[in-house]
């Protein structure tokens, strides 16, 4: 093989290569910005898409503070493949006394079944603080968990139920 073959060759096989890694490759879109507020805070917020082989991923959020220590913001997402897609989405805020509370919710499905959970959380700024969560899920052979659970300074409180296909109570394993 000569040196001009040799050269197109390499040319070609590394062309095809960046090929295939681009069709491989993740696209991601996606813009953010950030103000400022009256009384020196600011507002912020963001949003991308990430698209490739497995699936989509959107996801956004978003916050504003007002300079004296209070501030609030919120996320929202979601996850799409082949086998399922799963979703979230929260929101926080901050007093400038220090209080801080927080909600979230989850929910997803797929091939073996799907859940649903929500929670939130409070502090009073001191030490103090609680938090909750309820979640549900669905197997796909027909048995579901519902369950609690509950935590504070006094120690953590669960309780779940499973049942079978039947509708039977049974042990969580």
């Amino acid at each position: 093989m000569n040196k001009l073959s040799l050269i197109v060759t390499c040319i070609v096989l590394g062309l095809a290569a960046t090929s295939a890694e681009a069709r491989e490759r993740p696209k991601r879109s996606g813009s953010a910005a950030a103000v400022p507020t009256q009384g020196g805070g600011v507002a912020a917020g963001g949003a991308h898409t990430t698209t490739g082989a497995k699936g989509t991923r959107t996801a956004g959020g978003g916050m504003v503070s007002d300079g004296a220590g209070n501030a609030a913001g919120g996320s929202a997402g979601s996850t799409t493949t082949a086998n399922g897609s799963v979703r979230h989405a929260g929101a926080t805020t901050h007093s400038a006394d220090g209080t801080t509370t927080r909600r979230g919710a989850s929910s997803g499905s797929g091939k073996r079944g799907s859940f649903t959970s929500q929670g939130s959380a409070t502090g009073d700024g001191k030490g103090n603080g609680t938090a909750n969560r309820q979640t549900h899920a669905n197997g796909a052979n027909g048995g579901t968990y519902d369950g609690s659970t509950s935590a504070s300074k006094g120690g953590v409180d669960h309780s779940g139920t499973c049942t079978n296909a039947a509708g039977q109570t049974v042990d969580c394993k």
